[in-house]
């Protein structure tokens, strides 16, 4: 298997800061000739840095695992320098030592075993702009249906990541959004924040699997379809509950359509498929539900159709 083909076996299995700062936290129990080693699993493209004693990783113990690239057959030189307490990974590159400080680490944190079957306690970033926490499965080695996580090198092909563990999270969405949540048993929250000049101020939905965040996009409207119903509340005081959706209008430009409770900051509201009011080709278009205004008045689907409006008046209006 080439080293550019690493794999990530994302399974559900129910489950109880950059790379300068790699603590490794030693105990008591940490065996008298254990060593701290960097592990260079090369047909997996991953470097492993934590304490190993009898071919085995001690638990209780720091292990970080770093994702890295290696497309060549001359493999770089590593070396772990201690300084104040704290551990730094360098690579050799041109006769000098480069401190890896910049690489964010593809999961670090506590190892420990549980009915044979392999845990890290701390953080995992699954990919750019991801950062997890909780307690995740993680393993490069399987028998008799054991999950296992070795230090052997030459015979790890691959790693998996079992990430339903994840207490917590924050993601980096496209439009540089940040977006976070927390575990809520049978699945995970989601809230997002927009900068001070949007439109939106949150949005708040819940998601099943953490993995279904993997290329969300604010503006790409199949991302919103799949979250269940979402709650928005918006810069101008309006808020709405429901679900998104979106339409082809007339002209061909796409709509945002907001499907349940639309409330405006005047005190109106509508129960049914919200979107802008809009003039279209001498068409007046409002949301298809019932209206209720702020005092009282009640008025379903087209109640604008019937005051003609020129595209003159329309635009003033």
């Amino acid at each position: 298997m080439k080293t550019h083909q690493f794999l990530l076996s994302f399974f559900l299995l129910v489950c109880s800061s950059a790379i300068a700062s790699v603590l490794l936290a030693q105990d008591s129990k940490l065996p008298e000739k254990a060593k701290l080693e960097t592990i260079l699993y090369q047909d997996a493209d991953m470097i492993g840095v934590g304490y190993v004693y009898k071919k085995q990783f001690v638990e209780n113990q720091h292990v970080t695992f770093i994702s890295k690239s290696f497309r060549d057959k001359h493999f770089s030189s590593y070396r772990i320098k201690e300084k104040n307490g704290q551990t730094y990974l360098h690579e050799r590159k041109s006769n000098t030592w480069v401190d890896l400080s910049s690489l964010k680490p593809f999961i670090s944190g506590i190892y420990f075993t549980r009915n044979d079957t392999s845990y890290i306690k701390g953080i995992v970033n699954p990919y750019d702009g991801f950062v997890c926490e909780g307690i995740f499965i993680f393993c490069n080695s399987k028998h008799n249906n054991k999950y296992f996580l070795s230090p052997l090198a030459k015979e790890t092909q691959k790693f998996s990541l079992g990430m339903s563990g994840a207490t917590s999270y924050q993601l980096t969405i496209k439009e540089g959004y940040k977006a976070y949540g927390k575990s809520l048993g049978d699945g995970y929250s989601l809230k997002i924040d927009f900068p001070d000049k949007s439109k939106i101020l949150t949005l708040e939905s819940r998601v099943v699997k953490l993995n279904d965040l993997e290329g969300f996009s604010i503006s790409d409207a199949d991302c919103l379809k799949k979250l269940e119903s979402v709650k928005i509340k918006f810069a101008n005081g309006d808020s709405f509950s429901g679900t998104v959706t979106s339409a082809s209008a007339f002209s061909g430009e796409e709509l945002r359509l907001l499907r349940g409770k639309y409330t405006y900051s005047t005190g109106e509201e509508v129960i049914g498929e919200y979107s802008k009011i809009r003039y279209d080709d001498g068409i007046i278009y409002v949301p298809k539900g019932i209206i209720t205004f702020s005092d009282g008045v009640v008025a379903s689907n087209d109640w604008l159709r019937k005051y003609n409006f020129t595209s003159k008046e329309w635009k003033q209006i």
